[in-house]
């Protein structure tokens, strides 16, 4: 067994208590430990363990181990195998809690981006569905203004972006509701939503009556709120 300098402070929640029979100079002593790391180098296994009565935290090859009990899971290994199979499934089932807590957290953060968006996604999407023709080609227009008017929306990928446009509510209700927040948007954006919607209602190559109905809609909305726009129709 060899010394590790850098001794850890805490232990981790799982293997921390655990009454281990280990041999030290040739005699087998009860010891009480916490399993803080394995390895392999070459043929050997290695534990790093924390020796409670010591407060030393040391290297030991688990040729040394008669066997380990631990008390938090009443679980007796005899088979030191076992108990690195658990060991090494509790980590991993660690390390993928934690990645998705980092990618939920991520995840979180690119909904804080793109929210103040949202009335002009919402908009923008319910010209983009209220016809079946060519959607996917609309909806990428959608994708494309949220690129353009928030920077840091480049660094998503468009999948994620079209995920999270669809997962809106997009109806007249939501449509109208959409409309009361622009007023407090940028003009450029705002001028820039009107001519998007122009041309995804477009898209097919025609204006349909409905499109027009909300267009004037919108336009009348604009003009109400003395938004300045060119619409370009």
């Amino acid at each position: 067994m060899t010394d590790i300098l850098s001794e850890e402070k805490t232990c981790p929640l799982s293997f921390y208590n655990i009454e281990a029979h280990i041999f030290i100079n040739h005699r087998l002593q009860k010891e009480n430990i916490a399993v803080r790391g394995i390895w392999q180098k070459g043929e050997n296994c290695y534990f790093k363990v924390y020796f409670y009565d010591s407060k030393k935290t040391k290297a030991l090859d688990t040729h040394y181990i008669y066997d380990l009990y631990d008390k938090s899971t009443e679980k007796y290994y005899k088979d030191i195998q076992a108990f690195i199979n658990d060991y090494n499934e509790v980590m991993q089932a660690r390390e993928n809690r934690a990645k998705d807590e980092i990618k939920a957290a991520r995840i979180e953060n690119n909904f804080n981006t793109l929210q103040p968006l949202v009335p002009e996604i919402i908009v923008l999407m319910f010209f983009a569905l209220m016809r079946p023709e060519l959607e996917n080609v609309k909806i990428s227009v959608v994708v494309d203004f949220i690129k353009k008017h928030q920077a840091k929306a480049s660094n998503f990928s468009s999948q994620y972006i079209e995920a999270f446009i669809k997962a809106q509510t997009i109806n007249v209700a939501a449509f109208y509701s959409a409309l009361e927040e622009l007023p407090y948007h940028e003009e450029d954006i705002l001028e820039d939503l009107i001519n998007e919607a122009i041309k995804i209602s477009a898209t097919d190559g025609v204006i349909h009556y409905e499109e027009k109905l909300y267009l004037a809609e919108l336009m009348q909305f604009y003009r109400d709120n003395n938004i300045r726009f060119q619409a370009a129709m």
